[in-house]
C-alpha cells in the first residue's frame, strides 16, 4: 500500500521488535520461530532480511496480517504452500542473475512463523545461505 511508507516516515506508527535472529551471519535452515507477541496485536509485520548471510546489505519487506494468514489459508497446509509472502532475493547480475525465494507462513497459534528453506527459482534442494530473516517487527497503525 503507498500509504504506509508516508505513516512510516512521519513516524506515527508503534513498532515493537518480536524475534531478532540470534545468528544473522550463520545459514538458515528452514525452520518455525517464534514471536513475542501474538500477531493479531498487529496490523503489519515487517521482515529484515540479508540477501546472504556474507553481505551487510539488508533489505525489508511489509506484509499485512491478513496476507501473511492468506498464504496458510490458500495451501491448507504448512507443508504444501504457494505463498502470499516471499523473501526474495538476487544474487550475482545481468545474465548470471539468480532468483532465490523463502515462504513464510503463519502457525496455528499466531504467534510462530514458518520459514521455509531458501529455494533457487528452476533448482532443486535447499540454499541456507541466502534470504536470511535479521528481525521481525509488528507495526500497529
Amino acid at each position: 500500500m503507498a500509504f504506509l511508507p508516508m505513516i512510516i516516515d512521519s513516524g506515527g506508527l508503534d513498532e515493537t521488535v518480536l524475534w531478532t535472529n540470534p545468528s544473522p551471519t550463520s545459514a538458515f535452515a528452514g525452520q518455525t520461530i517464534t514471536l513475542s507477541d501474538n500477531v493479531d496485536n498487529y496490523d503489519y509485520l515487517e521482515f529484515e532480511y540479508k540477501p546472504a548471510n556474507n553481505l551487510n546489505t539488508t533489505y525489508k519487506a511489509i506484509f499485512s496480517i491478513a496476507t501473511i494468514k492468506d498464504s496458510v489459508k490458500f495451501s491448507g497446509t504448512q507443508t504444501s504452500v504457494i505463498p502470499a509472502c516471499l523473501l526474495g532475493s538476487y544474487v550475482n547480475s545481468g545474465s548470471n542473475a539468480t532468483r532465490l525465494g523463502r515462504a513464510i507462513t503463519m502457525g496455528s497459534t499466531n504467534n510462530t512463523l514458518t520459514f521455509n528453506g531458501c529455494l533457487r527459482f528452476g533448482s532443486s534442494g535447499e540454499f541456507t545461505s541466502y534470504s536470511i530473516p535479521i528481525k521481525i517487527t509488528g507495526i500497529k497503525l
